[in-house]
């Protein structure tokens, strides 16, 4: 009997042993199969009993929070465990986002337009216009102005005479002030003889004036002239060679060459310097006169000088007649005071 009954415990146990015993291997196995693809999704609310593994793995992702190296880990940590739990509270991720301060920085800057928009800079600029005074300019213009004057010289022949095409290039104008008038400045011209002529045959210079006389010939030249108080002799010299002399006495010279009784130059030597030769029309300008009484002088090689009184500033444009009397080459003997 005893042994009837232990046998059929031992038997019961045995199938005991055998229903139970591969089983949790298997439904382990079964469950942490099952239990993966649930957690892959991760948009599936999890059992509690299977959450308690995924809240176990969440020390990695709490690791990852201090250094915060991406805000893409943070997601995935909700994701996993599907809670808002306090962990997701890095969400200050956002927090990255403000960056806005730094964006706040720049919108500042309109501030810095300020000194650029500012009162004082459009002030400065104001005080700067009456610091050019132009309104004094425009005064000094207009003395300068009433200091100019303007007309027109007419030639005419006289009986007799002939009025070449170029006699006006030849005629001068000039204006001597009764007082306040700028100093004469000598300088230095030149008077060339070429193909047996003085070039330019006239010309006008002030007061101290050195002209030279390069012979650009090939045959010799003699310029001498017996002005009285400018009188000269420069002797004879061939081509390329030059020679010069300073005229120290007003008034007019008349030039010649002693080898060639054809070639004759006039030179006016004036002491004031307002002077000016008219264009093709006549008309002529002479700017910066002194204020007050004076004499408005016109001159031709072929004319005796005319002068008439001017007050400055004048009343308007003036027109001047000059006739001419003398013949372009007039008789004279040479420096030995012989006939040619």
């Amino acid at each position: 009997m005893l042994a009837n009954r232990i046998s059929t415990v031992a038997v019961l146990l045995l199938l005991c042993a055998c229903a139970t015993g591969p089983r949790p291997p298997s439904a382990d196995r079964r469950e942490a199969v099952t239990a993966t693809p649930p957690q892959a999704p991760a948009r599936e609310p999890l059992p509690p009993s299977e959450a308690a593994p995924a809240v176990s793995e969440a020390p990695p992702s709490s690791s990852v929070e201090p250094s915060e190296p991406s805000p893409a880990t943070l997601p995935a940590a909700n994701e996993v465990s599907g809670e808002p739990s306090a962990k997701a509270q890095p969400a200050p991720a956002p927090q990255a986002k403000t960056n806005p301060p730094t964006l706040i920085e720049p919108v500042r800057k309109p501030a810095a337009r300020a000194p650029v928009a500012a009162a004082p800079a459009a002030a400065a600029t104001a005080a700067s216009v009456p610091a050019a005074e132009p309104e004094p300019a425009r005064a000094a213009a207009a003395v300068v102005e009433s200091g100019t004057l303007r007309g027109q010289l007419q030639l005419v022949a006289a009986a007799g005479q002939e009025l070449g095409a170029d006699e006006m290039r030849h005629a001068v104008v000039y204006y001597v002030a009764d007082q306040g008038a700028a100093p004469a400045r000598p300088g230095r011209y030149r008077i060339y003889t070429h193909n047996k002529q003085f070039e330019p045959e006239s010309m006008v210079v002030p007061l101290g004036s050195t002209i030279s006389f390069p012979n650009q010939d090939e045959i010799l030249h003699n310029v001498f002239s017996v002005t009285p108080k400018s009188s000269f002799d420069l002797g004879i010299y061939g081509e390329g060679k030059s020679a010069e002399y300073t005229f120290k006495q007003t008034g007019l010279v008349l030039i010649n060459c002693n080898v060639h009784h054809a070639m004759q130059a006039n030179v006016l030597v004036i002491d004031t310097p307002y002077f000016t030769s008219p264009g093709s029309d006549g008309r002529f300008e002479l700017k910066n006169l002194p204020a007050g009484s004076g004499k408005l002088m016109v001159w031709h090689p072929r004319a005796a000088i005319q002068a008439i009184t001017q007050g400055m500033p004048a009343a308007g444009p003036v027109v001047l007649r000059l006739a001419l009397t003398k013949p372009r080459i007039s008789e004279h003997l040479n420096k030995e005071r012989k006939p040619y």
